[in-house]
């Protein structure tokens, strides 16, 4: 199954069975994932964390009885799956701002959560999307290692993130661990305890890259280069696993198959830009200064290239075009904003659905000129047609460097949605 078809699995159930009791470990043995796994998908899949999903189904449940029955307030509450009537009224207004009542006297205008079919948002890919394999989730991404990683200290045999050193030169007399420059397929997964992580879920990983993964892509696998890193964050453990890329498979190289894609998205949290404003900087505006900005001979970029030391890595450059002012801002993204970006244009990408295009092109410049034109309206259409009403005051252009330098470059637009019609 892909990893939608997991959490389909549960937002069918939630629908068959609202009114009742509806836990966690109920709805991920449904999904075949532990907890853990199931809370992180369901909210990457559904833009909500399990239980306020539930919650703003029932609500939604509960305008429907409101506005098309004469039932008492008591009985839609227990009917929309709310405990008592009490819960039921403190989590309508909560929401929408008046109580059951209140509503059903004066039919105040609500916007209802709505069940997503994820099958019309999430297509066969597999870059950039989650996978799941025996139960564990987990995400694959391809970079292209651009300097050397360095880590001083090793603990169960794998590199700690916390000892990686700050430099880009091999320190003297170096004994630890350390990534070559090169391209890598990544495989990032996250748990709950450090020690099963590292000996159950990374042999399950590395099993399915090799064994399934490899088979079905154009690239061939070191297969003795697994390095291993992990960190702490919030609530769990992080991992990557790193495989280097030996080279394409022949076969493929000359092969270009054009690629369109369209699908909704959510962005979970803001991204922060740091650029430049082309209208006012007198720079010419062509392909050369797109898409570029870790390329030192870019004709404008090589300022903020050395200037942005919070550059997020890989590097991503976005293109933003402000139509309510036509103007169009350049920059890549940063982890943070910071003093040293006062000099130049900031902007940031707020959370949200966006209507995502994807493309891809022989050359890099027909990718930034005509197949660029053509998917800003393919994407407009696809919302049309499919009822989402776009927040026309910007788009979004990008350009992640471990795309753009595939043999066939590949980039991609945002739209942001400003609601959807009834």
């Amino acid at each position: 199954m892909e990893s939608w078809e997991y959490i389909q699995k549960a937002v069918d159930w939630i629908e068959q069975h609202i009114d009742k009791k509806l836990e966690i470990s109920k709805l991920s043995n449904i999904a075949y994932l532990s907890p853990f796994y199931f809370q992180r998908l369901f909210k990457r899949m559904t833009g909500r964390p399990i239980m306020e999903y539930i919650k703003l189904r029932r609500l939604a449940y509960a305008v429907d009885f409101l506005t098309r029955s004469n039932l008492k307030i008591s009985a839609i509450a227990l009917k929309s799956g709310f405990e008592n009537h009490e819960t039921f009224t403190r989590s309508f207004k909560e929401i929408y701002g008046v109580t059951p009542t209140a509503y059903r006297q004066n039919s105040f205008p609500v916007v209802a959560f709505k069940a997503p079919d994820l099958s019309t948002q999430y297509f066969l890919k597999e870059l950039n999307i989650p996978m799941v394999a025996d139960g564990i989730v987990f995400d694959i991404k391809r970079i292209q290692q651009q300097s050397e990683r360095y880590f001083e200290v090793l603990t169960h045999g794998f590199a700690d993130a916390e000892t990686e050193l700050d430099t880009v030169f091999k320190p003297k007399d170096f004994t630890g661990w350390y990534i070559e420059i090169g391209e890598y397929i990544v495989c990032c997964l996250e748990g709950e305890n450090l020690d099963l992580l590292l000996s159950e879920a990374c042999p399950v990983v590395k099993k399915y890259i090799f064994d399934i993964w490899e088979k079905k892509n154009p690239t061939t696998l070191d297969p003795n280069e697994k390095i291993v890193i992990y960190k702490n964050i919030p609530d769990a453990i992080y991992v990557e696993m790193h495989f280097k890329i030996n080279n394409i498979k022949k076969e493929t190289l000359d092969i270009y198959k054009p690629k369109s894609e369209v699908q909704l998205i959510v962005l979970t949290h803001d991204v922060y830009v740091v650029g430049i404003n082309l209208q006012n900087s007198g720079l010419p505006i062509s392909y050369e200064s797109l898409g570029k900005m870790w390329d030192k001979k870019a004709i404008y970029t090589e300022a903020i290239q050395n200037n942005t030391k919070n550059t997020k890595r890989p590097v991503t450059e976005y293109g933003i075009s402000m139509n309510a002012v036509h103007d169009y801002i350049v920059g890549r993204e940063v982890t943070h904003f910071s003093e040293q970006d006062e000099r130049y244009v900031t902007f940031t990408i707020p959370a949200g659905k966006y209507i995502k295009t994807l493309f891809n092109a022989e050359l890099f410049e027909q990718m930034v000129e005509a197949r660029l034109y053509d998917h800003y309206a393919i994407g407009k259409q696809w919302a049309k047609e499919n009822g989402f009403i776009l927040d026309e005051t910007f788009s979004v252009e990008v350009y992640p460097h471990e795309t753009t330098m595939l043999q066939y470059p590949e980039m991609y637009l945002m739209f942001p949605i400003k609601e959807r019609m009834a």
